[in-house]
């Protein structure tokens, strides 16, 4: 069985600012039964996420701010007879992304922070051994980012800029720095 769940909500305070609440759910359930070897395999996954937007238009001037949490999970399934084997495992994600676009200039940051839990064996009326649960690992993912678009003609513009992120789990960093540019033609005509 499949089932999905879409809600967008959004709210206009005026001209120049909207909220808006963006839900979705998803379910997969899948499933292979082997009469001959008295087995039933299932797998079943999933995801949540649910953000709120604030949308900003004024102009020369706009900004966006978005809060959010994603989940996603998965258990895998193998039984026989009274035997039980699983894999579950789910990610976490809580972030904020915001922005702010003034005349040519846009400045940005995204902040995530991962909540993973690895797939671990589950082993139930077994001779075989499970390890235990694998720790839930926690990471920082963060990034700040700047632009500048200048148009070079009625139909050209060229945009350069860089972003740099910072990804952190236990005591270890991660770090970069990525360049960008970009020609841009668009004809208003088509």
């Amino acid at each position: 069985s499949f089932s999905d769940c879409n809600l967008t909500l959004v709210h206009t305070f005026d001209k120049r600012n909207s909220l808006i609440f963006d839900f979705y759910a998803g379910n997969d359930n899948g499933g292979y039964g082997e009469a001959s070897y008295l087995s039933d395999t299932k797998a079943v996954w999933g995801n949540v996420m649910g953000a709120v937007h604030w949308n900003y238009n004024g102009g020369q001037l706009s900004t966006g701010h978005s809060l959010y949490v994603t989940n996603y999970h998965n258990k895998f399934e193998l039984l026989m007879q009274e035997l039980q084997y699983r894999l579950p495992s789910n990610i976490t994600d809580v972030g904020y992304k915001g922005f702010v676009r003034i005349g040519g200039w846009n400045f940005g940051a995204d902040v995530i922070l991962h909540s993973i839990q690895p797939q671990s064996l589950e082993v139930e009326n077994s001779f075989n051994v499970s390890m235990g649960m694998t720790p839930r690992q926690h990471s920082l993912e963060t990034s700040a980012f700047a632009d500048y678009t200048l148009m070079l003609c009625r139909n050209l513009s060229m945009k350069i800029g860089a972003r740099g992120s910072i990804y952190t789990i236990s005591d270890t960093k991660f770090g970069s720095v990525d360049p960008s540019f970009m020609i841009q033609y668009g004809n208003s005509n088509v």
